[in-house]
């Protein structure tokens, strides 16, 4: 029978630590930004801890449900990081909101909504033996949790990266054309030998990892050619989940293989690091306008030479992200009534995952749209029937073009001219959609979305088997709470996403495997 170890010591100081900051944090909060609303920003950020410390930080939890927990923890920490991250720069937890009270009380009650969901999702975590139900056992018959062996992983990963340089010689993907999807969605498999770097969560024996770390330092710079900031960041965060659900999984005790020294060098490299890819993701924005008409090699060039001349990244520096998309303007928080601005945290990747201004814009459209708007609802209806792929919509005869959609919901409510651009919140989005009927209709998705996510892995007695497939995806379930589509995004996933990403996954398995047998012979 596996031990299951709490780790009590690494738990109990991280959450030391962090409500110490907390408390700090908000005493520095009402020292120097004073007022009501930012005192409600408070409350917000310490129900959440509170609700998140007392009730999801057993290791037990993470351990046996991580795909899901991962998920949920992007929840916790689009809440909870706002405040310290604004106070770092200089700026309230309310910097630029016009909605800010409604803001933090409904995004109380959607953690409120959130946290039930998962408790009702992974209730039985404490349990020694936890059953699996049936979609878990049929996907344990056909393969889908079998890991193989390094080789079948080094084949997973060069044909994700052989999708990567196909999308770079092919360019963007056109709406209809199945083929350069499908293969477009298999570029996660480039991660997959980075399960090797912690062997033990398959099962496997430890390796030399020399090439594992010079396979991921390549991609790494391939990355930056692809002029994506999620891309340069996707390797770096699927490492560091790796490690911290290998240190859970193995009963490593953190706090004794490092000493205080290190963690603070470790820290100061953390933060160096956060720096240096916010420059990076700056000079990418930069040369967006040029992305189309030059090849990806003098994309990555051009990209560096900005990056390398330090007058322009300060004039960069000195703009925000929205500026640099739409080329103008200064990077101060604007009244809405001048445009849409998502201008909240400097810090990119902060920013893309707890950017709590998108909410404050939503609600400030919604409440001129108002709740329960019919315009919003056709939109929702509409974009259901959009889920399926274009070959079936077009032998069902279902007249919806994708293209002509294209604008986003954020687009929509804000009456955008500009297509697909801008972000919407969940609840924002769903207050316009369905009223008061959003949160339990969100309850119903989140709850189906993490069961679904808890059938990536499985249970043998008291072990959690992990599969290869849920370990390379561990950002994506991370990014799957973030300011995007709404509640379509969690729909679409249930209806369409996680099928098909078994599916596809599942025939790229069988090819690999079958070529890697045929290669020993």
């Amino acid at each position: 029978m596996e031990e299951i170890n709490k780790n009590k010591g690494f738990s109990h100081q991280i959450k030391k630590w962090l409500t110490i900051a907390l408390i700090l944090s908000v005493i520095l909060e009402m020292f120097f930004f004073p007022s009501f609303v930012n005192f409600a920003g408070c409350i917000m950020t310490c129900i959440t801890w509170f609700i998140y410390s007392k009730n999801f930080t057993d290791s037990r939890l993470i351990v046996r449900y991580p795909f899901a927990y991962i998920m949920f923890m992007s929840m916790f920490l689009y809440r909870y990081l706002p405040l310290f991250f604004t106070l770092i720069e200089g700026k309230p937890i309310s910097y630029g909101f016009e909605m800010g009270a409604e803001t933090f009380l409904y995004e109380t009650i959607l953690f409120l909504v959130s946290s039930l969901a998962f408790y009702m999702a992974c209730k039985d975590y404490k349990k020694t033996v936890i059953k699996n139900n049936a979609l878990q056992k049929f996907l344990y018959k056909i393969g889908f949790y079998n890991n193989y062996n390094a080789a079948v992983l080094w084949g997973l990963g060069f044909f994700g990266l052989a999708m990567r340089l196909l999308h770079f010689s092919t360019g963007q993907v056109e709406y209809g054309d199945a083929g350069g999807k499908f293969l477009s969605a298999l570029q996660y498999l480039m991660y997959a030998p980075m399960c090797l770097l912690f062997p033990k969560l398959l099962g496997f024996p430890e390796t030399n990892k020399k090439w594992v770390n010079i396979y991921v330092i390549s991609i790494f710079v391939l990355n930056i050619a692809s002029n994506s900031r999620q891309a340069i960041i996707t390797p770096l965060a699927t490492y560091a989940l790796l490690f911290v659900l290998n240190m859970l999984r193995n009963k490593i005790d953190f706090l004794k293989l490092i000493s205080p020294a290190k963690l603070i060098i470790g820290g100061l490299a953390i933060i160096y690091l956060l720096g240096v890819l916010s420059d990076l993701s700056l000079a990418m924005l930069a040369t967006r306008t040029i992305r189309k008409d030059v090849s990806k090699g003098e994309l990555f060039s051009e990209t560096i030479s900005i990056y390398q001349d330090e007058q322009q990244m300060q004039k960069l520096r000195n703009l925000s992200e929205t500026v640099l998309e739409e080329n103008g303007g200064e990077s101060e928080a604007v009244s809405y009534k001048n445009g849409w601005d998502e201008s909240y945290i400097d810090n990119f990747m902060v920013n893309r995952y707890a950017n709590l201004r998108i909410t404050d814009q939503i609600l400030y459209y919604v409440d001129i749209v108002g709740w329960n708007s019919e315009m919003m609802q056709t939109d929702f209806y509409n974009r259901i029937f959009l889920i399926l792929p274009t070959p079936v919509l077009t032998f069902f005869n279902i007249e919806l073009s994708k293209e002509q959609m294209a604008f986003s919901r954020a687009d929509l409510i804000s009456s955008s001219p500009v297509r697909g651009r801008r972000v919407t919140s969940h609840v924002g989005d769903g207050l316009a959609t369905f009223g008061i009927w959003y949160f339990p209709i969100q309850f119903i998705l989140f709850y189906v979305l993490f069961k679904l996510l808890n059938c990536i892995s499985i249970f043998n007695g008291s072990v959690t088997m992990y599969s290869a497939y849920g370990l390379m995806n561990l950002f994506s379930f991370l990014a799957l709470f973030r300011n995007a589509n709404g509640c379509l995004v969690d729909l679409g996933y249930i209806l369409r996403g996680f099928w098909e990403g078994l599916f596809t996954y599942l025939v790229v398995l069988f090819v690999v495997k079958r070529i890697s047998l045929f290669l020993k012979k």
